[in-house]
């Protein structure tokens, strides 16, 4: 995540396919990222139709979409391309 600009700060929580990390921009402001791990077509489709979704929404009671991108993950998840959604 470091070459987007991004560095971890500490892990906020895990799901069953997903970990969500506190990370500080270039500038220092604290935002949140998601990494989706995907497997096949079918993931990756998956995952880019929640960034698809989450870019969309405005919402006072939704965190704003940033930026997406692709990444390979942390050391947590070993191994795994992931979609990033910050």
């Amino acid at each position: 995540m470091e070459e987007h600009g991004y560095t971890v700060v500490q892990t906020l929580g895990q799901g069953g396919s997903s970990r969500v990390y506190e990370v500080k921009d270039s500038q220092g402001t604290v935002c949140v990222l998601k990494q989706i791990p995907f497997l096949g077509k079918d993931g990756k489709e998956k995952a880019e139709l929640e960034v698809r979704l989450l870019a969309t929404l405005r919402h006072p009671c939704i965190v704003p979409y940033l930026e997406s991108f692709l990444a390979r993950s942390t050391p947590s998840l070993p191994s795994e391309d992931v979609i990033c959604i910050v």
